[in-house]
């Protein structure tokens, strides 16, 4: 892959790196699109994007420099082996841009920039002409910036009721706080909620809503740990989703998270389970 990028930027120029970077057509149909999608702003995105790279284990992988209400400096860095090509950095800033504007952003700008100079290559989602026949600037940082944000997607709220349970574990979801943690993470298991966000979320402090939930004998590790547990089962069973995404759209964190927690908490491992439940119906709640 890295080899046929960089034969087509020394073919072509950056130009159509950037173009395959825009072209979303394919993309937004797959559940990983879902979950970026959910995402509350361009910064949430940027976050999601970077759990998929830490899910997968990529060894190129990008990182916030620095922020402004609508701009982010954002580097692609190798954890280990060799850097990424220019090739590969054109395309993931591409790709980049096209998601901050799909997900409701105005004006996406995207600026390659180095000390010595900088490459406005993207202005208002397309590629600035005339395309240079070499990219005038190393390509590993860039700038990507909007001028106004408005979710193009509403936000879902979590489902009032808890839908037929895939999963018995015996943990019951009669008490009210219990119930309400463990909606708001099935809603959206990938957000990664710590125990003080979901606590403002639902207008209490984090020390009540840990009182509450030891009241009732949970803790907030264990409702997430469930609630993520009957995502990666409903998806397993109602849906073709390959296994290795499945745990990234439950919300662990790599595939031996995934595999090691599913078998805690049915005794078997993710592809028994879909096998063995694929013909049968959830519990009632």
């Amino acid at each position: 892959k890295k080899e046929l990028l960089e034969s087509v930027l020394a073919a072509h120029g950056p130009g159509p790196l950037l173009r395959i970077g825009l072209a979303l057509d394919a993309f937004v149909e797959t559940p990983l699109a879902g979950v970026l999608g959910s995402a509350r702003d361009p910064f949430d995105l940027l976050a999601r994007w970077r759990r998929i790279e830490r899910y997968y284990h990529s060894r190129h992988r990008t990182r916030i420099v620095e922020t402004t209400a609508n701009s982010a400096i954002i580097e692609h860095y190798q954890r280990s082996g060799p850097p990424p090509g220019s090739a590969e950095d054109l395309v993931v800033a591409a790709v980049l841009a096209a998601l901050t504007g799909w997900l409701g952003a105005h004006g996406v700008n995207l600026d390659f920039i180095s000390e010595e100079a900088n490459w406005p290559a993207l202005r208002s989602g397309d590629v600035v002409e005339p395309c240079p026949a070499v990219p005038p600037v190393a390509c590993r940082r860039w700038r990507l910036s909007w001028s106004e944000f408005a979710a193009r997607r509403e936000i879902v709220p979590p489902p009032e009721a808890p839908p037929g349970r895939w999963v018995s574990t015996g943990f019951k979801l009669d008490d009210q706080t219990v119930r309400k943690v463990f909606l708001t993470v099935f809603g959206d298991p990938t957000r990664q909620l710590s125990l003080a966000q979901c606590a403002s979320g639902l207008g209490l402090s984090g020390r009540t809503l840990q009182r509450r939930l030891a009241a009732s004998g949970a803790g907030f590790k264990d409702v997430v740990a469930l609630a993520r547990l009957e995502v990666a089962a409903r998806t397993l069973v109602e849906t073709a989703t390959p296994l290795v995404e499945v745990g990234f759209l439950a919300g662990y964190s790599d595939q031996a998270h995934f595999s090691r927690e599913f078998r805690r908490g049915t005794g078997m491992s993710p592809s028994s389970f879909r096998d063995l439940t694929g013909s049968t119906q959830p519990e009632p709640a």
